[in-house]
């Protein structure tokens, strides 16, 4: 799984940086439409009943055909105090479409994704703005040859350098390498209230994608309940983190908790995060809170 390649973090920096530049209005005006969200907002994979009190994962290697829809979410909103009063929240959402087109040694080196849809919405002192991303739409080959990450379009042809960009940034990590999640299931069956470090230690790196400097100060993850849906058993492990980045002086604290649902074939289906932040440091305070989703189907 990998969640959105967030620029929520990173794209309210220049915003927060510009707040402690300019002279405080006599009368600021609050963002409109801006939504807190929680953790307790955060939709959690469908109740089911309990099937037992164990799960064992039988890992399933990816395959050519492997087909996958991914839709990635996540919001922030922050309510700076000082210097100055403001108001600010930004919202992106990404849905692509990935098909494993081949494997090599167990991973996959060649995939055909489609940006079905991708858009940033940013409100600040009451402006809204929003940007779609130039692969909206699109279809592209992303393959590894000879040691390199290679993006054309569906056509085999070059595409845009600026497309090619965003491509490469969602693919760098992964593609080429073992499936670390498969490789993060524990071949002994669990037990709920387990403690599960190598999933932890799979959250702790997809977490640090969210932005440059993000630093992981601690990431939980243990089996709470072995659910019963209609494709077989579901482990639902319960995850607490608190991440922390300091730009231009300015310290922002996370703490974030929510719920990984994964497959018994070490599929994941989806991950729920969502909590409280504060910003201190550089002359800033505030305070705001954040979501991160990603929900998974395999058609």
């Amino acid at each position: 799984m990998r969640l959105i390649a967030c620029s929520v973090l990173v794209s309210l920096l220049p915003l927060l940086a510009t707040s402690c530049r300019r002279d405080p209005p006599d009368k600021p005006t609050p963002a409109a439409g801006t939504v807190s969200v929680s953790a307790a907002n955060v939709p959690a994979p469908s109740a089911s009943t309990s099937a037992s009190s164990t799960l064992a994962f039988a890992r399933k290697a990816l395959a050519p055909g492997l087909v996958v829809s991914i839709v990635d979410s996540s919001q922030m909103t922050m309510n700076i105090t000082q210097p100055r009063k403001l108001d600010s929240q930004e919202t992106e959402k990404s849905e692509r479409r990935i098909e494993v087109v081949a494997t090599d040694g167990g991973a996959a080196s060649r995939v055909k994704v489609t940006y079905v849809d991708k858009a940033i919405t940013e409100v600040a002192d009451g402006q809204e703005t929003t940007r779609r991303p130039a692969v909206r739409g699109k279809s592209y080959i992303v393959e590894q040859l000879d040691g390199k990450l290679v993006v054309t379009d569906a056509a085999r042809t070059a595409a845009r350098k600026e497309e090619v960009d965003i491509v490469a940034a969602d693919f760098a990590q992964d593609l080429g390498k073992p499936d670390r999640m498969v490789a993060s299931v524990p071949e002994a069956p669990l037990r709920v209230g387990d403690p599960v470090g190598p999933l932890a230690e799979w959250v702790r790196d997809e977490l640090s994608k969210m932005g440059d400097g993000i630093e992981i100060k601690s990431c939980t993850v243990a089996l709470r309940a072995v659910k019963n849906e209609p494709n077989g058993k579901v482990g639902a492990f319960s995850v607490k983190t608190t991440l922390s980045m300091k730009p231009r002086g300015v310290t922002i604290t996370m703490d974030l908790e929510g719920e990984l649902a994964v497959r018994e074939d070490g599929r994941p289906l989806a991950l729920d995060l969502g909590g409280p932040l504060v910003v201190k440091g550089g002359g800033a305070e505030g305070t705001g809170k954040v979501s991160v989703q990603q929900k998974r189907d395999y058609p």
